[in-house]
């Protein structure tokens, strides 16, 4: 009787670790199977005088940060949003798809380190290795790129966050 469990066990087990070696090696073939992985990080901050604001956006491949402070005036208290969590794979595909960095790498803007009174927006990309950054007033266009920004604010909300950069 021994001998008969002993007999059936090894196929068994020979089948179970085939089962389980088929899965591994189909795992790392995604893109053969037509799936992606998105390979962008995007930081999107805005930054105010007088300390009003200081506010920061960053995805990554892995995950979403977000940390804002808005100061609050009079009797209102300071309002701080401090959050992360995983990158959700619609966020980064959306993000991936819609930069289009031959057009922002157009925009090649410094408009000059931290206002005492007004506000910047800095903007960087990281797509496929391909990098650029810009440290943009509220008066500087970005059409090329707006609908990203767009899509950007959008996420910002989502992330639980409150007032957007919004630049026009």
């Amino acid at each position: 009787m021994r001998n008969a469990i002993r007999i059936w066990s090894l196929p068994i087990l020979i089948v179970l670790l085939g089962a389980c070696t088929e899965d591994e090696i189909s795992e790392p073939n995604l893109v053969n199977n037509g799936i992606v992985m998105s390979d962008i990080e995007v930081e999107y901050a805005l930054t105010c005088g007088w300390g009003s604001r200081a506010d920061t956006l960053q995805i990554s491949r892995d995950s979403v940060s977000l940390y804002q402070h808005v100061r609050g005036w009079g009797n209102v208290g300071d309002t701080i949003i401090d959050t992360s969590f995983l990158t959700p794979i619609p966020w980064r595909d959306l993000l991936y798809k819609n930069i289009d960095m031959n057009a922002f790498k157009q925009l090649n803007y410094n408009s000059g380190g931290l206002p005492f009174d007004g506000c910047n927006i800095n903007l960087s990309v990281d797509k496929d290795s391909d990098f650029h950054a810009v440290l943009m007033k509220y008066g500087d266009s970005i059409n090329p790129i707006q609908n990203f920004v767009n899509q950007l604010d959008s996420l910002w909300i989502e992330a639980g966050g409150l007032f957007p950069p919004e630049p026009k």
